[in-house]
């Protein structure tokens, strides 16, 4: 018989209860009032060791995180569990695929920190004349951001409560890449994120407060739950090989 994950309701609240809630809940909690107060209180240090795409925080975290979620994502196809269920082996793979374009993308492919020119006939595409694709198309920004978006809300969000109460709901297919519990915070999170963006979008804002990106604040947490859903499956794969 197949190893279940998420059934009965008992091994998926144990998973949870065993990872740390500092790490799953207290720290993403702390960053959510920590972003926005250090820029509010300290913009010029927060443009340059926050912001920055150089020497940024944020901007080393919105492609570091992506590159490790590619990394762990491609030691996942090397185990039995994966490497043998098709549907399991094309859903790490799209991690790992997804987890190099996030990361590459962020930090333009290198050039941000590296300082190449950008070529003149690109400049002319790209909104911030830097040598990345999302920002050329909305195709390739605001849409994939909004299904990302949506989906961790939904799953990170929905799942857990369906896991808990209503487990025969769910196909039991796709027990291994249900998002753990733990994660509700980091998605409760994007998915609040979202809701003030578009409170700021529809009242007048002072100049302080309208010059704070949402959708860069909001990132922070996209890559971060990214990043633990995929170690979580890690130890999924881990605790399958040693049983």
């Amino acid at each position: 018989m197949q190893q279940q994950f998420t059934y009965p309701p008992a091994i998926y609240l144990a998973e949870s209860e065993r990872s740390s809630g500092f790490w799953n809940t207290w720290v993403p909690i702390a960053a959510f009032i920590a972003i926005p107060v250090i820029y509010l209180s300290a913009p010029n240090f927060f443009e340059k060791w926050m912001k920055s795409e150089s020497t940024g925080l944020l901007e080393f975290i919105h492609s570091f995180f992506p590159l490790l979620v590619a990394l762990i994502s491609i030691r996942l196809l090397f185990f039995p569990l994966v490497r043998e269920n098709k549907l399991l082996f094309a859903w790490c793979m799209a991690m790992v695929i997804g987890g190099i374009y996030l990361a590459g993308e962020e930090a333009s492919w290198g050039q941000h920190y590296i300082g190449w020119s950008t070529p003149e006939f690109w400049t002319r595409v790209n909104d911030q004349a830097e040598t990345n694709l999302h920002n050329t198309l909305a195709l390739l920004d605001q849409v994939p951001r909004g299904i990302l978006t949506f989906g961790i809300v939904i799953t990170g969000l929905l799942n857990p409560w369906l896991l808990t109460h209503r487990p025969e709901i769910l196909p039991r297919a796709f027990d291994f890449t249900y998002p753990p519990r733990a994660l509700r915070t980091l998605a409760v999170i994007v998915g609040l994120i979202g809701i003030l963006s578009v409170i700021k979008s529809s009242v007048e804002t002072s100049e302080t407060v309208s010059g704070f990106r949402f959708g860069e604040y909001q990132e922070t947490f996209i890559v971060w739950f990214l990043l633990y859903y995929t170690l979580f499956l890690y130890w999924r794969a881990k605790a399958h090989e040693g049983a």
